[in-house]
């Protein structure tokens, strides 16, 4: 039997832990909406902005998701490669296709 391929759920628990890798999915999901109303790539404070919360709390989810995905500094290439926005499908489905991203994300 063949190894299960990592997911990016699998990636971010197994480097920040289960509770800190919802802040960072939390924090990949809320710039995809940020982005997805701006059309193209939001800085932090443009997703706190659009959500309405401090640029601290904002930064300090950044941080998590840095910890999280090393080496991503930003959530832009995860986000084009789910290829789903928040905006337009309902939570499940968007929490699903993220469930199933597979872990390297391909460019």
């Amino acid at each position: 039997m063949s190894p299960r391929q990592l997911t990016v759920i699998d990636v971010a628990v197994r480097n920040v832990g289960l509770r800190r890798s919802v802040t960072a999915l939390t924090y990949l999901a809320m710039y995809g909406a940020a982005r997805n109303a701006a059309g193209e790539a939001v800085k932090p404070e443009q997703v706190g902005a659009h959500w309405q919360r401090s640029d601290a709390s904002v930064f300090r989810d950044q941080a998590v998701f840095r910890l999280a995905f090393p080496g991503e500094a930003s959530p832009e290439r995860l986000w084009l490669a789910l290829g789903a926005s928040v905006h337009e499908k309902r939570a499940e489905r968007a929490g699903a296709r993220l469930a199933a991203l597979p872990w390297p994300v391909a460019p």
